[in-house]
């Protein structure tokens, strides 16, 4: 069908249950699993098409809310699904020679590449994804972890449970905190003469210790929950090799099998270059962050004085240009609505370089070709975070 503009097309996809069972039984898919024990009633299980019968409807988790996000047979949730079908669309190979000469193997990497199609992505299912929305926006109950993991996956239920979680724990501190206050403004102290900070401090220490202690409990509960704990081949749908890996044909030498193969020092090497590359592109929102604090009244000539006359030197972070606009009288003076120009433009500008930024690290994530899809993921979150952070 046409797109919006009339230009771009969108080609819809589907397939079988009974294809979309055999590629759960390929990639090894964890799930609930009848057993014949009385007083274990289910366990977690390679799926397997043979003994199907035992994991349709076994889920104990399954109640009338979350039974609406598997398929009519009760076996597959929606999450799980759209998992098993990109892999299927994935794998499907490149026929053509030239692609496969480029180190194309796959035909949706190499129709990315070649600019034919801009993304793979599932189809939404409206009245799933209300339901969750509905149930997210209410504060008065938790979070639907479970319908969650059930519609978008294991990584964003995590990414819930452990908001959800951190969020009542942090009521102790909080509450603790409060306390501490409310005595010091009593007692009329201050944070530096109050007897009571080092023993917050000492009871936050505890407290965050114990803290990641149970989270680790609870992240293990869910993960065997939910089928993600142990490593099997069904990490192969999110941590195992990349498409677009690129490199040479040879023999393991462990192994003895064909494998493809990328030097590590290459890599490491871009990694080098792509470290600079970032570092470059973070001097300019530094400096700009540098120039919107001298024309806010941050970084004032009073400031530059006492800099000079404690340090013997002039204030590095000062420049006359910029901070003469916030003074009196000037353009951006604080008696002025103007002095809020600077104050609206920075976030502006942040915004505009991390969005520019972002399709840097995508490009310079991409060039240093990763192999697995868990360290092309650590790459690019850790470039984000160091530059929006």
């Amino acid at each position: 069908t046409e797109g919006i503009d009339g230009d771009d097309k969108l080609l819809g996809l589907t397939t079988t249950q009974s294809l979309l069972e055999n590629e759960a039984e390929i990639v090894k898919l964890v799930k609930p699993c009848r057993t014949n024990d009385v007083n274990i009633k289910q366990i977690m299980e390679h799926f397997s098409i043979a003994t199907r019968d035992n994991f349709i409807h076994v889920d104990e988790n399954i109640d009338t809310n979350n039974e609406r996000f598997y398929d009519s047979l009760g076996l597959f949730t929606a999450a799980e699904r759209v998992l098993l079908f990109q892999r299927m669309v994935d794998s499907i190979p490149a026929l053509d020679a030239y692609h496969q000469s480029k180190n194309h193997k796959y035909l949706t990497s190499s129709l990315k590449t070649l600019g034919y199609v801009d993304v793979v992505c599932p189809a939404h299912i409206p009245h799933l994804r209300e339901y969750i929305l509905r149930d997210t926006m209410n504060f008065m109950t938790d979070p639907p972890v479970q319908a969650i993991r059930n519609y978008y996956g294991e990584n964003v239920a995590f990414y819930f449970a452990w908001m959800d979680f951190s969020s009542k724990w942090i009521r102790v501190p909080g509450f603790i905190g409060l306390i501490v206050y409310c005595v010091r403004e009593y007692r009329g102290d201050t944070v530096d003469t109050c007897d009571l900070t080092p023993f917050v401090g000492i009871v936050t220490f505890f407290w965050a210790t114990i803290f990641n202690r149970f989270w680790e409990r609870q992240e293990a509960s869910l993960a065997y929950q939910w089928g993600s704990y142990a490593v099997t081949d069904r990490d192969v749908l999110d941590y195992g090799k990349r498409a677009n890996f690129k490199g040479e044909t040879r023999r393991s030498p462990v192994t003895g099998r064909m494998e493809v193969y990328y030097s590590p020092s290459k890599r490491k090497l871009k990694c080098s270059v792509s470290f600079l590359v970032s570092m470059l592109f973070l001097i300019l929102p530094c400096i700009l962050m540098i120039l919107f604090m001298n024309m806010q009244g941050y970084i004032s000539v009073d400031d530059a004085k006492r800099w000079e006359m404690d340090k013997g030197y002039s204030h590095p972070l000062y420049f006359p240009v910029f901070a003469k606009l916030a003074e009196p009288g000037r353009i951006f003076d604080a008696s002025s609505w103007k002095c809020f120009v600077p104050v609206i433009l920075r976030p502006l500008m942040v915004n505009f370089m991390n969005q520019m930024y972002r399709k840097v690290a995508v490009v310079i994530t991409e060039w240093e070709n990763h192999e697995l899809i868990q360290h092309y993921r650590n790459s690019l979150v850790l470039k984000r975070l160091a530059f929006e952070a």
